[in-house]
């Protein structure tokens, strides 16, 4: 697939392109088939297994051995993504110009000055240099927003939300982290061993947590993966929509992502004009772009299976996801170009998290958020960062108003409102 990153795409005949498209496709059904039907599944079972067990023989009740057994796994793409977006904010504070640059521009401004002020030169090679390893990562799956590398003020944007940050040494911090799961993971199975059937119980044991670890493992960094092919597919797509937007078809390439790829390939053989669906399709998108589905449907009526709760309430629940008890100001973050508004030891609530959004986890003081479990990506990158941690908050970010006092325990998954 590297060949097709290389390819420049516009000199491809239409049915050299559709030779690419399916070629594509075909890896990308091999990807998703072993996350639907194995990964997830065994991942899921797995870890509810290890976290049960650890309850039953352990009285591990809030979670705090089960969060350290999972925790610190070997080569976390994520984790790893982090690191090196750390590196680029602080090459970024060390140069005076840079910071300014930062601080007194918008995140487009300041990328176009870096394209012609040769004082941020060196910041520019860096994060060039970034982009080379982690262009193809964003803050969605979602194929209509554009990647890092075709968007690089995404990156300012993460970048000067941790300009003026403390993050101290997370590669040291990872590393400690591994030698704490390492370590707990002895302590267990030592006392696991000494209860009755301790012998089988710790052999049971080790055996899935094994699993459940690896399962993890493969589960979060396939995200780095994915992340490849939905870039490789964003570019082949827009090649169709420039194609249908040159024939009259669309008025801009990015409108394709409004149709169906049959609905692309139909109008590629038998053009004509689609604008006007495309333009409802496009309004009806940015009507529900910020909006959660329910959970179930019962025929035609929405349900979810968390109460909601009146914004004035004292008390909420959700699950809990990363052990810890914190008390701060809430920070709703709606959208990842508001990033560069928490501060240091906020409690972030928003939808869901994306990798493109855990750069800042190091800063937080606690994460609460509308969608996810115990083994969702704002979950796992909590505990790899010790932060308390509360998911399927239903309507959080309604809820909450930034400004707010809470003390997050993410020991039960409750959050208090100190200050309505």
């Amino acid at each position: 697939m590297e060949r097709l990153d290389a390819m420049d795409l516009t000199t491809l005949s239409d049915e050299a392109l559709g030779d690419e498209y399916r070629e594509l496709i075909e890896a990308g059904l091999k990807h998703y088939r072993l996350i639907r039907y194995g990964m997830v599944t065994h991942s899921i079972g797995t870890n509810l297994m290890v976290k049960r067990w650890l309850q039953d023989w352990l009285d591990d009740r809030s979670g705090v051995y089960y969060s350290k057994l999972i925790s610190g796994l070997d080569d976390n793409k994520t984790i790893r993504t982090n690191i090196e977006l750390a590196k680029l904010a602080r090459s970024a504070a060390r140069d005076e110009a840079v910071r300014e640059a930062l601080r007194s521009h918008t995140s487009r401004e300041a990328l176009s000055l870096l394209e012609s002020d040769p004082s941020l030169a060196r910041f520019k090679a860096d994060l060039n240099a970034f982009l080379r390893q982690y262009g193809h990562r964003s803050h969605t799956r979602e194929f209509y927003f554009p990647r890092w590398a075709d968007d690089p003020s995404l990156i300012i944007d993460v970048v000067k939300a941790l300009l003026d940050s403390d993050l101290g040494d997370l590669e040291k911090q990872e590393r400690k982290k591994v030698r704490e799961r390492k370590e707990t993971e002895r302590e267990v199975l030592e006392k696991i061993g000494r209860l009755r059937l301790g012998f089988f119980k710790k052999l049971l044991f080790r055996t899935v947590l094994h699993y459940a670890q690896t399962y993890l493992g493969f589960r979060e960094n396939q995200r780095f993966y994915l992340d490849h092919m939905i870039l490789r597919w964003r570019r082949m797509f827009l090649e169709y929509g420039r194609r249908l937007a040159a024939k009259g078809v669309l008025d801009s390439p990015e409108d394709v992502f409004f149709l169906s790829k049959e609905e692309v390939f139909e109008l590629i053989d038998a053009p004509r004009d689609v604008r006007a669906p495309v333009s409802e399709r496009r309004a009806e998108f940015d009507r529900y772009r910020d909006v959660l589905p329910p959970k179930f449907l019962r025929g035609n009526v929405e349900f979810d299976d968390t109460a909601v709760h009146a914004k004035d309430a004292a008390r909420i629940t959700g699950t809990s996801a990363s052990p810890g008890v914190v008390s701060g100001t809430i920070r709703v973050v709606a959208r990842i170009e508001d990033l560069p508004q928490v501060k240091e030891g906020e409690i972030m609530v928003t939808s869901n998290t994306d990798p493109g959004w855990t750069a800042i986890f190091p800063k937080l003081g606690g994460l609460i958020t509308e969608t996810g479990g115990i083994l969702s990506h704002g979950a796992v990158v909590s505990r790899e960062y010790g932060i308390p941690a509360v998911t399927a908050v239903k309507d959080a970010t309604a809820i909450f108003r930034t400004g707010q006092s809470v003390t997050l325990d993410g020991n039960d998954g409750t959050i208090y409102i100190v200050e309505v």
